[in-house]
């Protein structure tokens, strides 16, 4: 396992917890939620999105022919699906950001510079920002998918019935994660939500 699949699920925010009752956030490996979890549907402007699009700032990217498979999770501003492209059969992770509520909080900008940051760095253990098309509502990055499922839900999974990690095992994801925040703080970066 790969810590290349750890990212959050929503825009500037990690998931919390329902279940934690001191509402502890959790880091978040992408995987498709469960049916039985409300789902969202992106804007209809999607399918209607040409094959080539102008991205003001990163390289071009296509949405269609890639069709939109699932949730992997939800955020305040932000919904990030798979999608799969019709073409070559590759996933990916579609992360689209709702643009007024940040206009209404003066937090628009703050996307901004989340792309351009993201699109500098290159690491195993973050994932790669392919592109972002914009819209007047929305804001769509093209993300590397990462399929592993919550650490939480893994860690029981693999170490029932408690749910207790090997310290050999958790060393290896530690350093993982040390990783990728050392490699962004030599770059002055500084991640708010781990």
């Amino acid at each position: 396992m790969s810590l290349a699949s750890v990212s959050t699920a929503s825009a500037g925010s990690s998931l919390r917890n329902p279940n934690d009752p001191r509402g502890h956030h959790q880091l978040v490996l992408h995987q498709p939620i469960h049916q039985q979890q409300q789902m969202h549907s992106l804007p209809e402007c999607i399918s209607a999105v040409p094959l080539e699009l102008p991205g003001p700032i990163g390289r071009r990217f296509s949405l269609y022919p890639s069709v939109t498979q699932c949730i992997l999770g939800s955020g305040s501003y932000a919904i990030v699906r798979q999608l799969k492209d019709r073409e070559t059969g590759e996933y990916y992770a579609l992360k689209a950001v709702q643009k007024q509520p940040l206009i209404d909080r003066g937090m628009l900008d703050r996307v901004y510079n989340e792309i351009a940051t993201h699109q500098e760095l290159k690491h195993e253990n973050i994932l790669t920002l392919y592109g972002y098309y914009e819209d007047t509502t929305h804001i769509y990055m093209q993300l590397e998918l990462a399929t592993g499922g919550v650490l939480a839900d893994w860690q029981a999974r693999c170490f029932p019935p408690y749910g207790r990690v090997a310290e050999r095992q958790a060393a290896v994801i530690f350093r993982q994660i040390l990783s990728a925040v050392d490699h962004l703080h030599h770059r002055n970066i500084a991640h708010r939500d781990l």
